[in-house]
């Protein structure tokens, strides 16, 4: 099987369903597993290092459906594709260690 690259992985994300019904972010395992992978390709990126510490700041005291939500809007609010791209590779990885930290 090949390796599926970032945007497809991103993509299969997106079409996981997050929502429990009382309409809270509930990742199944599938969408784990698929952060986990978009995140260990996010991590070889020097843009996940540039603004680290930022980062860490925005984060705290989030969860990782938190985040998630975040992510999603500032996906669809970005002005330009590489805004969307950006926003994705800055916070999955956030998203990834939040779900380790549960042990997820």
């Amino acid at each position: 099987m090949m390796k599926k690259d970032f945007y497809e992985l991103v993509i299969e994300l997106l079409d996981e369903p997050v929502e429990d019904e009382n309409n809270r972010i509930k990742f199944t395992e599938r969408s784990i597993e698929l952060i986990h992978q978009i995140a260990d390709i996010c991590k070889e990126s020097s843009l996940a290092n540039k603004g680290k510490e930022r980062i860490e700041t925005y984060a705290r005291g989030k969860s990782a459906g938190d985040v998630y939500c975040d992510m999603l809007y500032k996906t669809v609010a970005a002005p330009t594709n590489m805004h969307m791209v950006s926003t994705v590779k800055l916070l999955i990885p956030v998203i990834d260690e939040k779900l380790k930290e549960k042990n997820l």
